[in-house]
């Protein structure tokens, strides 16, 4: 998400509420199936979420704003499930914009021996695990001159093992504090893991994610997080989605606020950084906002993503504001994934041993977009996004160079993951654990 977070509230009038649908003074009609933003059949966390943060996709009454309004509506059918519920009038809203359900795909199977799930998590058919396929269609990002390179921590806590802590709110803060707020949840983190705050100059997302304590295959994900004491309680902004590791790695809205996207999900391991270690998944990037297309009638890009992202950037299509994208690659937007030609020959585009390994996952498995750095013409830099420690040797120069070659696949969607064809690289083996 952009490092800045806009939130609207305008007064709205109810007519009618119920617990099977609200009507409003313009007679729209809304149910509990518009009242779920993130299309994972519930109305939950995730949607009051999408919310607070505002952004765009939470247009729930079609208003043109995210505000009080469109909480309202969340609010009134929180908890319930889609089909439980049916409205009892023919009212229809007077914007009739529909939002794609997101795929689900069912856990893989577990076997006597397989996959460490901690080490590589979710499905092997997961968009963050499938190669590339010989169907790929291509187009150039031109992605531009960036101001550099930059690796942007991500908070992971994959180990099953670590102590119980407490993960608590701190009431929405932007940037992090470690003050406490509503909310708290008992998570296994391990000790001396401290997490930055925030500041004037800088504002890092800070996402993150937990195993829960009761439960070693379920992640909680958060946003805008702070640790100040090492064997003490962690601070989050948001409570975002819960997922397991033997999922499909996408769904409810995750920690990664431009996307919704999964903090976990397709961040480069610390333990990926060891000589000769094969990178078997996609990355994720963070790019300029000046890179993303803002045409709102692109086919490919339709409200500013695309598949796997569940939402755009609060203002994408905003001129002048902070998070405007204003690239012109139609098919490059927030959620799109971007690889090196199959042509591409690692061995001679960079010397640097983990550049080369960087560089053929980039080639074999791409990278997905999951947010993106604020209007800054001083400061637009191409990010690697990962766990904490692993851009050891990591050569910034030499990344920049991968970047200035990566292409946009055109037909990556949830039917043909990867553009469909023939998977360049043995698809991951099930998970064991």
């Amino acid at each position: 998400m952009s490092r800045f977070i806009l939130i609207a509230a305008a007064a709205v009038l109810l007519v009618v509420a119920s617990a099977r649908a609200i009507q409003f003074a313009n007679a729209a009609v809304f149910t509990v199936a518009d009242a779920d933003i993130n299309d994972d059949r519930t109305v939950n966390s995730g949607d009051r979420a999408l919310v607070a943060l505002g952004k765009p996709i939470a247009d729930v009454n079609h208003d043109g704003l995210v505000n009080s309004g469109d909480m309202l509506i969340v609010m009134t059918f929180y908890g319930m499930k889609v089909g439980a519920v049916t409205a009892t009038s023919t009212a229809t809203p007077t914007n009739t914009a529909t939002r794609t359900p997101m795929p689900v795909s069912s856990p893989t199977s577990v076997g006597a021996v397989g996959r460490d799930k901690f080490k590589q998590p979710f499905a092997s058919t997961s968009p963050w695990n499938m190669p590339i396929g010989s169907e790929a269609q291509y187009t150039p990002a031109n992605l531009g001159t960036p101001s550099g390179f930059f690796f942007e921590d991500e908070c992971l806590y994959l180990d099953p093992s670590a102590p119980i802590r407490t993960l608590t709110g701190n009431g929405h803060a932007w940037p992090a504090t470690c003050v406490g707020g509503p909310g708290s949840l008992q998570v296994r983190i391990r000790d001396g893991a401290t997490i930055p705050g925030g500041g004037g100059s800088y504002q890092p997302n800070n996402t993150g994610a937990a195993i829960l304590a009761n439960n070693t295959d379920v992640v909680q994900e958060f946003l805008a997080s702070c640790r100040s004491n090492g064997t003490g309680t962690a601070y989050a902004g948001w409570f975002l989605c819960q997922q397991s590791l033997s999922g499909a790695g996408i769904g409810p809205y995750c920690a990664h606020g431009g996307s919704g996207l999964s903090a976990v999900g397709g961040s480069l391991r610390s333990w990926e950084s060891a000589v000769g270690t094969q990178i078997k998944h996609a990355l994720k990037l963070t790019m300029p906002v000046s890179t993303l297309n803002n045409d709102a009638d692109s086919a490919e890009c339709n409200d500013g993503y695309r598949w796997p992202a569940i939402t755009a950037d609060t203002g994408w299509n905003q001129p002048g504001g902070v998070s405007e994208y204003s690239g012109s690659v139609k098919p490059l937007c927030m959620g799109s994934l971007l690889a090196l030609s199959p042509q591409t020959n690692c061995e001679t585009l960079v010397p640097g041993e983990l550049s080369r390994r960087i560089c053929a996952a980039l080639r074999d498995y791409g990278a997905y977009v999951v947010d993106v750095h604020p209007n800054a013409p001083s400061w637009r830099p191409f990010t690697i996004n990962g766990e904490s420690g692993a851009d050891a040797g990591i050569s910034g120069s030499e990344i920049v160079k991968l970047f200035a070659n990566l292409q946009v696949l055109t037909n990556n969607h949830a039917s043909s993951v990867g553009g469909g064809g023939t998977p360049r690289a043995p698809l991951a083996p099930p998970i064991g654990n």
